[in-house]
C-alpha cells in the first residue's frame, strides 16, 4: 500500500472555500463560541492530488455548519498528527483556534475509512471522534462521506460549547474573598461554574491591593487560575527612619570607643588626705560599662538602620512593580 501526505492545508481549505463560497473563509452565525482549524490530514492508499483536493473541499463543506469561525488551518504542513497533548495545545495556541481536527482517509481497491478526531486546543485532548466507511465507491460517493463524517463532527462540538466550564480560583493570601462578575462567591479557593466566554474575577484582601482579571473560560473544561495579590505598601518612613538610625548607632559606637580610650584607669581627683603614701588618688575610672553599652546600642540602631534601608528599598521596588502579578492556568480536561 502506498502512502501520500497531504500539501500544505492552509493552502488547500483556502482553495476548497474559495471554490465552494466564492471568498475566503469568514466568520459563521458566532465567532466568539470559538474556531475550529484543521490540524492535519492523512491520505493512505492510491489516491491522487485532484482526490485529496476533492475530500479536502468536503471536509471543510461539512466543518463549515459548525457555529464557530473556520480557520484556514496551520501555517506549516503537518503531513501526520502530533503524537502529544502538549503538542496539539502548542498548535491551536498557534493558529489562534479553540479547536482542531485531525482527519485520516484510507483507500484500498475502492474502499474508503474515513477517521475524524475533535481535539480541545485549550487541553489537546481528544473530544469528539466520527468514523465513515464506503465500500466499492466512486471518488464523488467517498467525498459525500467525508462530508457527512465532518457534519457528525460538528454536531459533538456545538453540544461542547453548550456546557459550562469549571474555574478553580485560588490566590495568596488564601483567605481572599472572591467576586465573579460582580457577584460574591466566598473566599478562595473557590471553585465556580461559567459559560463559555470572558468572565470578570475581582479578589479582594485586607492589607492588599484588590486584583481584577479577566479570564476565557473553555467549554467542558476544567481550569484552575491562581493569583498572587500585592500587599499596600507601608506609609512608615523607611529610608529617613534607617539613615537617622544608622548615623546615631555609628556615633554611640564611636563615643563608646572614645569613652574607653580616654577614661578607662583615670585617676580620680582626690584630697591629700585621700592619697596613698606614694602621693597617688586609690580610685581609678573604670569605663567598661558606659562604653560597652554605648557600643551596644549604637550597634543595635546600627541594624535597624540597615534593616529599616533595606525595607524601604523594597517598598521602592514593589511600588515601581505594582502591576504585576502572577497569573498561572492549568487546564484539565473533563469530558
Amino acid at each position: 500500500m502506498r502512502t501520500s501526505a497531504l500539501a500544505p492545508p492552509a493552502l488547500f481549505v483556502a482553495v476548497c472555500l474559495a471554490t465552494f463560497f466564492g471568498a475566503a473563509p469568514v466568520a459563521l452565525a458566532n465567532p466568539d463560541a470559538g474556531s475550529v482549524s484543521i490540524a492535519s490530514v492523512v491520505f493512505e492508499g492510491n489516491l491522487p492530488a485532484e482526490a485529496q483536493k476533492i475530500f479536502l473541499e468536503r471536509m471543510a463543506e461539512g466543518l463549515a455548519k459548525a457555529d464557530v469561525a473556520l480557520l484556514g488551518g496551520p501555517r506549516t504542513a503537518r503531513p501526520t498528527p502530533c503524537t502529544d497533548n502538549e503538542c496539539y495545545r502548542r498548535l491551536a495556541a498557534r493558529v489562534g483556534s479553540s479547536y482542531l481536527v485531525v482527519a485520516r482517509i484510507n483507500e484500498s481497491q475502492k474502499n474508503y475509512e474515513i477517521d475524524l478526531e475533535l481535539i480541545t486546543g485549550a487541553t489537546g485532548r481528544s473530544s469528539g471522534y466520527h468514523r465513515q466507511r464506503c465500500q466499492i465507491c466512486g471518488l464523488s460517493e467517498a467525498g459525500e462521506r467525508m462530508s457527512l463524517a465532518a457534519s457528525a463532527l460538528t454536531e459533538k462540538l456545538k453540544s461542547l460549547l453548550r456546557e459550562p466550564g469549571h474555574v478553580v480560583i485560588r490566590a495568596r493570601p488564601a483567605t481572599a474573598r472572591v467576586i465573579v462578575n460582580g457577584q460574591l462567591k466566598g473566599q478562595s479557593p473557590q471553585e465556580v461554574t461559567l459559560p463559555a466566554g470572558r468572565h470578570k474575577v475581582v479578589l479582594e484582601a485586607p492589607g492588599h491591593r484588590p486584583m481584577e482579571r479577566e479570564i476565557e473560560v473553555v467549554p467542558a473544561v476544567d481550569q484552575e487560575l491562581l493569583i498572587d495579590m500585592m500587599k499596600i505598601p507601608s506609609e512608615f518612613p523607611y529610608k529617613t527612619a534607617g539613615w537617622s538610625a544608622l548615623a546615631t548607632g555609628v556615633a554611640l559606637i564611636a563615643a563608646g570607643v572614645v569613652t574607653y580610650t580616654y577614661y578607662q584607669g583615670r585617676r580620680i581627683t582626690c584630697s591629700d588626705t585621700e592619697k596613698d603614701p606614694y602621693g597617688n588618688c586609690k580610685k581609678i575610672l573604670s569605663a567598661d560599662w558606659p562604653a560597652a553599652s554605648m557600643m551596644a546600642a549604637g550597634a543595635s540602631l546600627a541594624t535597624f538602620g540597615g534593616v529599616w534601608l533595606y525595607l524601604g528599598a523594597q517598598q521602592d521596588t514593589s511600588g515601581s512593580n505594582n502591576s504585576s502579578t502572577a497569573l498561572n492556568v492549568g487546564y484539565s480536561g473533563r469530558f
